[in-house]
């Protein structure tokens, strides 16, 4: 490492930066805005902004630009903001470089309300905006005469724009990702099919792409007997048009940075080392921009980078000579191979922990689909770019393009169908990463030490003694690896948890029992799209949960069940590895509307569905889920018929009771026992959970899924009083975010995702 000071300066830089953050110093573009205004701004105001146009983002139903050199007027006050994500519905359209004065409600960008849902404000942090405007009235302030970012940007909207009609929709929205880094035209199912068949990294620019696309414009233009000089420099200065053209994203920009570090190295006859230039990319990355330390893709670039520079020649080292020596085409599998590995070895707790689950078939679509890439970015650029002048030259050069493509899809599609095509391993601890990766880097140096720094005379000498201790070297380095790979999917191990998750206006509770037993209890929400797939099912992989053994419905209201629906899509569509065993339904729906919808959802994915009533029970282990409404053949249905589930392990008690109301609660009165913890009824609604109820009931903890500010009011005052009588703590996930109940050793631990965190007693 001595022998590399730029790669001392990168990790020294890494760790200021990373201190920083933790110290809260104010070097990544943070607002200097008063605590009172930050208060303000987290539900919203109204203000004006004004700033100029740096990027333009087309959405199916309105414009995203964003604001740089932008300030905020706010009470006649002007306060300097770095960048602003500005969201507008007018049909005008502004460019790149205009200076625009917009007035609308701003926010602060909040984070999620879950563990495993998107973190939107973290994004959008590493690129320095940390406020949103919804824009309602736009003005001119000055308009650009000219900028070259928006003739790129409108050159690139005019390519993608065209590609549907040149070759097949769904093939020219890859397209437009893989070559031209717009993926509005993406379609859910391409992008799944390559996730899951562990080639996401070829529908997003990368270092792959820059690679191929470089050198290819090098060589090339070297064959046509430019100097060397000449030759480089164009092809670098390509590239950098190509990085801008393509949006410049932190992988990108890496890339570049080494390519062009490589070309500078050819045509000033010095030597290029891999290890060095990736350290100078990174600080000339960190430097201007040091949240990218924090963002996903600019770790997952620099760790598949290490893999290819550092892990694959030790890797290849351990291949036999007469192999390496054999047919081309085996040569050219057998090396590919091992470079996926090491790839793969680099990456994989970065994939853990961004993704929550691994593509189990990766290595078999990256064979047979990466050597034609190169011929898919040349036909690609060539045919776009010439279809905005000619769609009939445009088509022809597109060809080659569409061939591979079809194969693409073909080849993803049939891995997605596999079983297990992706194994759900959820999110580890950054001290499992850590060790893991000190696991790797042994294991690396053992593999290295025996054959590295000897000399051609050395290494005859030593040939023998190298052969018999490659055995014993091999074991040592496997043994460690193992061991860190242990660590890293190793869980920590659950007695019973209870986590109400922030839906919205709606209800979602997940239970889990010592680890092997996962129920999940209503899933829906009046208020945000896509519940189940972007909060609910995101939860269950970052947890690790690949198997539910159950889904209770407690009665078939949208705000309880669209969440479920989503999810019986998606595993009948095979769009996620996720396992469901049971769906419960209370009795009372048989053979209703809503049943029939349901049921017909849980066929096509393959689930036993079953109907509940008083007096039925499971066990899990020493779960214990008692059903204690509604009962057979009364003729309560809606919130008053809501399953009513008493849960029971050990000595801890818990009661979660839907909707319940009216006669349906007059009901489980009769029934109910003394518990520990209450999912209070019909999001704190006036209506429910009356006095008595609670009295009987006598519960610690009580847990309101309800958003901070319902339509409905919700929690209502008279409840939270009720509850506060009785000396229970209540928490809402509105405000506290996903709310988890944990029982460990005897004691009940409540844990709030976002805000305040509480230990109760039992």
């Amino acid at each position: 490492m001595t022998k590399r000071p730029l790669c001392l300066a990168c990790i020294g830089l890494m760790i200021v930066v990373w201190m920083m953050k933790q110290a809260g110093v104010p070097i990544f573009g943070e607002p200097a805005l008063s605590p009172e205004l930050q208060d303000q701004l987290r539900d919203g105001v109204e203000a004006i902004v004004v700033g100029t146009i740096s990027e333009r983002t087309e959405k199916p139903n309105s414009t995203q630009y964003i604001l740089k050199n932008s300030f905020l007027i706010y009470q006649e006050t002007k306060i300097p903001i770095h960048k602003i994500l500005l969201t507008i519905r007018e049909a005008e359209r502004y460019s790149v470089g205009d200076r625009i004065e917009a007035a609308g409600i701003l926010r602060t960008l909040q984070p999620p309300g879950n563990p495993g849902e998107f973190d939107s404000s973290a994004y959008f942090a590493c690129q320095k905006i940390y406020c949103s405007l919804w824009g309602e009235q736009i003005e001119m302030k000055k308009k650009a005469e000219f900028s070259f970012g928006e003739v790129l940007q409108s050159f690139r909207e005019r390519v993608t724009g065209n590609l549907p009609e040149m070759i097949r929709p769904e093939l020219a929205g890859t397209l437009s990702a893989m070559v031209f880094g717009e993926r509005k035209l993406l379609t859910e199912d391409s992008r799944l099919n390559y996730q899951v068949g562990g080639v996401s990294h070829m529908i997003a620019i990368s270092g792959l792409h820059i690679t191929l696309l470089g050198m290819g414009i090098f060589r090339l233009l070297f064959r046509m007997k430019l100097p060397q000089m000449a030759a480089g420099g164009l092809a670098a200065a390509v590239m950098a048009v190509y990085c801008l053209f393509t949006g410049g994203q932190a992988s990108t920009v890496r890339a570049f940075l080494m390519f062009g570090i490589m070309l500078a190295g050819r045509m000033l006859r010095r030597s290029y080392d891999l290890l060095s230039g990736l350290a100078l990319a990174g600080i000339l990355i960190l430097i201007p921009n040091p949240g990218y330390l924090f963002y996903s893709g600019f770790q997952l670039s620099f760790a598949a980078v290490l893999g290819a520079g550092v892990v694959y020649p030790s890797l290849r080292k351990l291949l036999p000579q007469k192999l390496l020596q054999g047919k081309a085409l085996l040569k050219k599998g057998v090396e590919s191979s091992i470079s996926w590995l090491a790839i793969m070895l680099c990456t994989l707790p970065l994939v853990c922990y961004y993704f929550f689950e691994i593509p189990l078939y990766g290595i078999i679509a990256n064979l047979l689909m990466l050597p034609s890439m190169s011929l898919v970015m040349a036909s690609g650029l060539l045919g776009g770019m010439m279809g905005v002048a000619s769609p009939l030259m445009g088509r022809v050069l597109l060809v080659p393009a569409a061939v591979c493509l079809e194969g693409y899809e073909w080849i993803t599609g049939k891995i997605r169908g596999l079983p297990g095509a992706s194994w759900i391993c959820g999110q580890p601890e950054i001290w499992e990463m850590a060790i893991y990766y000190l696991c790797l880097a042994a294991a690396v140096w053992i593999l290295k030490r025996s054959l590295i720094g000897r000399n051609q005379k050395a290494a005859k000498r030593c040939i023998e003694r190298d052969i018999r201790k490659r055995p014993a070297d091999i074991l040592a380095a496997a043994v460690i690896l193992t061991i860190g790979l242990g660590i890293l999917f190793w869980r920590r191990p659950v007695e019973l948890s209870v986590t109400a998750l922030d839906v919205g206006q709606g209800d979602c509770l997940v239970l889990n029992a010592e680890n092997r037993f996962h129920y999940l209890v209503d899933g829906g929400s009046r208020d945000v799209e896509g519940v189940g797939i972007y909060r609910i099912l995101p939860y269950l992989k970052q947890q690790g949960i690949h198997v539910l053994e159950g889904i209770f419905i407690s009665h078939p209201d949208g705000d309880h069940i669209c969440g479920i629906e989503e999810l019986l899509i998606a595993v009948a569509e095979r769009r996620t590895g996720l396992i469901i065993r049971h769906l419960f339904l209370p009795c009372w729906m048989r053979n209703g509307e809503e049943e029939k919808r349901i049921r017909l959802l849980a066929d096509r994915a393959g689930i036993t569905v079953q109907y509940l009533s008083k007096g039925d029970e499971l066990r899990a282990g020493k779960l214990r889920i008692e059903v204690l409404h509604p009962v057979y053949g009364e003729t309560l249905a809606g919130n008053e018929g809501s399953v009513v589930l008493q849960i029971s392990y050990g000595n801890f008690g818990g009661l979660l009771t839907g909707d319940l109301e009216g006669d349906g609660e007059r009901e489980v009165l009769e029934e109910v026992e003394g518990c520990e913890f209450l999912k209070v009824a019909h999001h704190g609604s006036r209506n429910s959970t009356r006095m008595e109820f609670l009295e009987k009931v006598s519960p610690e903890i009580c847990i309101i899924s309800a958003p901070e500010n319902s339509i409905y009011g919700h929690p209502h005052r008279e409840v939270l009083e009720r509850i506060e009588a009785k000396g229970a703590d209540w928490y809402q996930t509105g405000l506290s975010g996903a709310v988890r109940v944990e029982v460990i050793g005897g004691q009940m631990k409540v844990q709030e995702f976002i805000g305040r965190a509480a230990e109760e007693e039992n």
